[in-house]
């Protein structure tokens, strides 16, 4: 079974029983199709082509990239390929889309997308599948990015991000200092792409493209009000004391923010935040651990170069951070 199969399965079989109930017998192959109709894509086979890369979510997404659906060409789908009249493939289109929103929320890692050279040959295509059929920007920031709607970040992979966010300044326990002197303190690991269940990460999973203003806009306050922010795809991971737990961590995040005020807009430089997380099982939250599926010391572990000492990481044999030295 392909990795794209094996994320959206749950989501099969949700819908295979939601129709059930509803006296419509639905074929796990055609759940497939209808899954990837929601996101725009006409095929199942397309997005396992294009390994596009759909993440289980946070059902409150907070922050981060919410699920984008295209209802029009799911409701045709649903139409064509169960053969329904189309008032009922629209009352089948709100429950599909209730059931990816609300029961298990799935969405496409847009910032993968953007950021990983795998996609170099695809990236396009995959983002003008998601972006929206009609003329406005799109809501996410990523894919405005992409479609040239937005200017390109100061860096547009991983590596560069992190390269970047080493000199910006950083806070903890009341001490300033460089995010490059907190890697140097102590045992660092990298997380890319990590799970929208961890609340600390939102900030590198940031991506709000352009969105008109709402009414409930005006309760919130000043300094919450959505903005166009992309985060770095990406959190440091370094144990911490903690007064409540025995193991803590510090999750350092980053993201930028679109400078619209200015009279050139342009992206700001990286902004850091470092917020501590008790490893306090069945608490709320699960520990780092259990949503990882590994201990946290198995993620790739941030080194210097003893040549030229630039940062280095590995994960599976494979390099995802490179040092400048000759190859």
């Amino acid at each position: 079974m392909s990795a794209t199969k094996e994320i959206l399965k749950p989501a099969s079989k949700l819908l295979i029983t939601e129709f059930g109930k509803r006296g419509i017998t639905l074929k796990p192959t055609l759940s497939y199709q209808l899954i990837s109709a929601a996101f725009g894509f006409w095929s199942h086979e397309s997005t396992v082509d294009y390994t596009v890369p759909f993440e289980v979510l946070n059902d409150r997404h907070y922050f981060g990239a919410k699920p984008l659906f295209h209802h029009s060409l799911l409701c045709e789908r649903v139409e064509r390929l169960l053969s329904l009249d189309h008032q009922r493939s629209k009352d089948l289109t709100l429950l599909i889309v209730d059931l990816l929103t609300h029961h298990h929320p799935i969405r496409v890692q847009t910032l993968k997308v953007l950021y990983e050279p795998e996609y170099d040959a695809t990236r396009e295509m995959i983002f003008r599948v998601l972006q929206s059929k009609n003329s406005e920007p799109s809501p996410l920031a990523s894919v405005a990015i992409a479609l040239k709607q937005l200017p390109a970040l100061p860096a547009n992979t991983i590596d560069g991000h992190l390269r970047l966010m080493c000199s910006a300044p950083i806070v903890m326990n009341e001490v300033r200092r460089t995010v490059g002197e907190f890697i140097d303190q102590a045992p660092t690991w990298i997380w890319c792409y990590p799970s929208p269940f961890v609340k600390e990460a939102f900030p590198s999973l940031a991506d709000q493209g352009f969105r008109k203003p709402r009414i409930e806009d005006e309760w919130m306050v000043p300094a919450v009000k959505p903005r166009t922010e992309i985060g770095v795809g990406f959190v440091l991971l370094q144990q911490c004391a903690s007064e409540f737990a025995d193991v803590a961590y510090a999750v350092v995040s980053g993201h930028y923010e679109f400078k619209t005020t200015a009279r050139d807009p342009k992206w700001s430089d990286i902004k850091v935040l470092s917020i501590p997380r008790d490893e306090v099982t069945h608490f709320r939250h699960k520990a780092l651990a259990e949503i990882l599926g590994h201990p946290v010391d198995e993620l790739p572990l941030l080194s210097r170069c003893r040549a030229c000492g630039e940062l280095i990481a590995v994960a599976d044999a494979k390099p995802i951070l490179c040092c400048s030295c000759p190859r």
